[in-house]
């Protein structure tokens, strides 16, 4: 069937706070031992397309980071399962993990605006398969609410792969693909398509369907339940679990203060019998209680803070400041049975101890809506990396045996990175993540900017990756640093308009 996208309607970045990228985690599209990454670019033209929307895949090996070897993804590719239209926006989130268990990693990757007949962004996922030479562009298939196996059908406006998360969460060594929309019919419910891997990758045997009225959430809808996703082993055993954010939910009678739930996972996979719901009004989470309109989930990300191998659970919530939406962020752990919300750490932008530029933190704020987690001293621990997208600058919070710790930070600064220095409306930390893209040493931190253009007209630039190499917990680039953008020397698809937004979504 052929997918048309409406005539290319902007997404206004502003407008799209809550759209920032899924972190990153590991992957290896060839095998070779050596960590890769996956680049969003929602804007690309293609074909004449605008905002058709494509990816960049750049390879690790034991040399710092070149585009020797980076691949241009996009609609328009021979074995592709669509064609590039207007306002499509592939490249809306990508996430990796190996689908069917082959060694290699596999990518999926959402055009969120593509259209299914006459259904106006209902949204597709393009999922591609690793290989000897990296990610196979003739061997994958193309989902959406229109495929066989998928409960629910296309509507206008379901934004199939609003969210997409990675996780095996039945144990049998192959991931998984969690799937988040944002609409039910008429109603803002959202919903999440549980999609397990096989031998031969994704299949839509045992499929899950999950709605937030099935679970406790607000029957009314307008919880945008599944608006993000985030997969971790939160109690250790050997299966990943899945977090729901539900950030317009209702709690109390506090509209939007938000709400997570956790589902757990099992031999048979995703189970729904026993579930646990966050909300800033749990036991122990630290703050002000729920709050409307604060978005609790509107970010997340998971890692393994503390090194107790079970994964952790970090929530961003937009705390209200003098002038606006300032930020802050919850951190709760593992344990044997689920996550703890007793005993979570709590950071507040406008807490002293957080090293911050308050004079731009007030006046743009949102800082944690873009969240990452990577080991980046080695101590095998990760390490909590928080930012704001909108302001210049963005921390890091180093792991340690009791967790997030506001006396183990840095601050990274926008102008104090060599890149092509700071630039108005840039972005910068719109996704970030961490990769060991060497193969040695500590992770390195990837750090996302949108637009790289001039001050006077930023719309101008076509967005850009920082790469820093640690040395250790004291110097974030004490190895190297190295700065890409989608026309550097020798970078597959350079030469394209600008206004890209290169670094939208990152996979790795």
């Amino acid at each position: 069937m052929r997918m048309r996208g409406r005539t290319h309607t902007a997404l206004v970045l502003a407008a799209g706070l809550l759209a920032a990228a899924s972190p990153a985690s590991a992957a290896d599209f060839d095998g070779d031992g050596h960590e890769d990454l996956v680049v969003g670019a929602l804007f690309r033209e293609v074909e004449g397309f605008g905002s058709a929307g494509s990816a960049t895949a750049l390879y690790g090996s034991e040399q710092p980071l070149s585009t020797n070897r980076s691949q241009f993804i996009t609609q328009a590719a021979p074995g592709m399962h669509d064609e590039p239209w207007y306002g499509d926006n592939l490249g809306w989130a990508t996430v990796t993990g190996d689908f069917d268990g082959d060694g290699r990693d596999d990518v999926a990757i959402s055009a969120l605006e593509e259209s299914i007949g006459r259904h106006y962004g209902a949204g597709v996922v393009q999922v591609l398969y690793g290989a000897r030479d990296g990610i196979s562009l003739s061997r994958g298939r193309q989902l959406s609410a229109a495929t066989a196996g998928i409960k629910g059908k296309p509507v206008q406006d379901l934004h199939f792969g609003r969210a997409l998360a990675v996780g095996d969460f039945d144990g049998d060594g192959r991931d998984d693909l969690a799937i988040g929309s944002q609409r039910v019919t008429s109603r803002w419910a959202g919903t999440v398509d549980l999609l397990y891997g096989s031998p031969r990758g994704i299949q839509m045997t045992g499929s899950r369907h999950l709605t937030s009225a099935q679970h406790g959430l607000s029957p009314g809808g307008l919880d945008y339940f599944g608006w993000k996703l985030a997969a971790g082993d939160f109690n250790g055993d050997r299966r990943d679990d899945l977090a729901v954010a539900a950030p317009f939910e209702t709690v109390g009678r506090e509209g939007s203060a938000g709400a997570v739930k956790i589902f757990y996972g099992s031999r048979d996979g995703i189970q729904t019998r026993v579930t646990q719901t966050i909300t800033k009004d749990s036991p122990g989470m630290g703050g002000d209680g729920a709050v409307a309109s604060e978005d609790l989930g509107s970010a997340m990300t998971t890692g393994d803070f503390n090194g107790d191998h079970r994964d952790d659970l970090a929530l961003y919530a937009a705390k209200r400041g003098p002038g606006g939406d300032i930020g802050e962020v919850h951190v709760l752990y593992g344990s044997k049975r689920r996550l703890r919300t007793r005993g979570s750490t709590y950071l507040d932008a406008q807490d002293p101890r957080v090293i911050t530029d308050n004079d731009h933190l007030e006046q743009v704020g949102f800082w944690g809506l873009s969240l990452g987690a990577g080991d980046l001293d080695a101590n095998g621990r990760d390490d909590l990396i928080v930012s704001s997208n909108f302001t210049r600058f963005g921390n890091v919070f180093f792991g340690s045996g009791r967790g997030i710790r506001l006396s183990a930070q840095q601050q990274i600064l926008e102008d104090d990175l060599p890149g092509d220095g700071a630039q108005v409306g840039s972005e910068f930390g719109w996704a970030v993540g961490a990769a060991n893209l060497n193969g040695r040493g500590p992770d390195e931190l990837i750090i996302t900017e949108l637009m790289t253009g001039r001050e006077d007209e930023p719309c101008t630039g076509d967005g850009g990756i920082h790469i820093l190499y640690p040395g250790n917990a004291r110097n974030l680039r004490g190895r190297g640093y190295e700065f890409f953008t989608p026309n550097s020397p020798g970078m597959a698809g350079a030469g394209g308009p600008g206004c890209q937004a290169w670094g939208w979504s990152l996979g790795s």
